[in-house]
């Protein structure tokens, strides 16, 4: 089973060049990576482990279909978001 979104971008890039952005989410990864000491946190952490699982599953089924994509941190978003669209300017994607 494909993710929605997956098939969504596949129609897009028939005619489009698509830029996927993913904003990190630091605190997930932290728990994620954290050494649970607890039932709950075993459970936080497994869960948090599978989301960062399907992230990147997710983003390399993108990028596999020819989708540009991005993972950053907020604080990154415009600057990077901003370059990509000049590099796809200068090569003439659009």
């Amino acid at each position: 089973m494909r993710p929605e979104v997956v098939d969504g971008a596949i129609q897009l890039l028939r005619r489009h060049v698509l830029l996927f952005v993913a904003m990190a989410q630091p605190e997930v990864d932290l728990i994620a990576q954290a050494r649970p000491k607890n039932v709950e946190q075993m459970f936080r952490s497994a869960a948090a482990q599978e989301m960062a699982g399907r992230r990147e599953l997710l983003l390399a089924r993108l990028h596999e279909h020819g989708a540009l994509t991005l993972d950053l941190n907020p604080q990154a978003l415009t600057s990077s978001v901003l370059n990509s669209y000049l590099t796809v300017k200068e090569r003439a994607m659009v």
